[in-house]
């Protein structure tokens, strides 16, 4: 990059992004250790899944909670009902995964609840296994623990709402878009599974998904654009 391409706007956030903020490399070990897929696996199940079953607030949960249930009741997959009358202001998906989970577990607080707790555990989870690939497994590792103990991250997996749900199809579809692109040469498998994240979360909250893939993706190849890679 030229001095005069540092000298403008552009130039300098290059810089600011490949020379100042993420100036060094990964680290070159990426092997998933025991004891850490433990950690992720058991200190996010202690905070997440016990004590469930209080009373769902209104007028969210219970909303979420009463949709999937006439769902099922009523053996109605297609058009989402509320108190009988269609309900088309969100997409099915969570409705679906609920009502699922009334049927395996029967209907409940704990079971409504279950959708959202195993989001956010699967969010954590694609942090550690996806992450290190790009980061390296220590760097990974502390950014799982980290969310596992971030009170505004777990309070998510407490309510029945969309939010738990659209944060692992977002999480894993920018975890899985940035291993499609990050050595320079697209991996398609990668690729295509972060279009399957993508459209999961379409189907959770709408087109924001695609937003919330496609723009940190573009931003990154942009600042990328003539800087050197910082990622093996």
């Amino acid at each position: 990059m030229g001095a005069r391409e540092h000298g403008s706007p552009i130039g300098w956030c290059r810089l600011l992004f490949t020379d100042i903020l993420f100036p060094g490399t990964a680290d070159a070990d990426t092997r998933v250790r025991r004891l850490s897929l433990l950690l992720v696996l058991l200190l996010p199940a202690i905070l997440l899944y016990p004590t469930r079953g209080f009373h769902l607030l209104e007028p969210d949960e219970g909303r979420y909670a009463q949709i999937p249930k006439e769902m099922l009741v009523n053996d109605s997959w297609v058009v989402p009902t509320l108190q009988g009358e269609p309900y088309l202001d969100k997409p099915p998906l969570m409705y679906w995964l609920t009502a699922l989970s009334y049927r395996a577990f029967g209907i409940s607080q704990e079971s409504a609840r279950l959708v959202p707790a195993l989001c956010v555990h699967l969010t954590i989870l694609a942090v550690y296994l996806i992450g290190r690939r790009s980061v390296g497994e220590r760097s990974a590792f502390w950014a799982a623990m980290l969310l596992s103990v971030a009170p505004g991250f777990v309070s998510v997996a407490r309510l029945l709402l969309l939010d738990g749900l659209l944060v692992l199809c977002v999480t894993t579809s920018v975890l899985c878009g940035f291993e499609a692109v990050r050595t320079g040469k697209l991996k398609l498998r990668w690729w295509l599974a972060a279009a399957v994240a993508s459209g999961l979360g379409f189907l959770t909250k709408g087109p924001i998904s695609e937003v919330l893939l496609f723009v940190p993706l573009w931003v990154y190849g942009f600042l990328m654009r003539g800087g050197k890679a910082t990622y093996p």
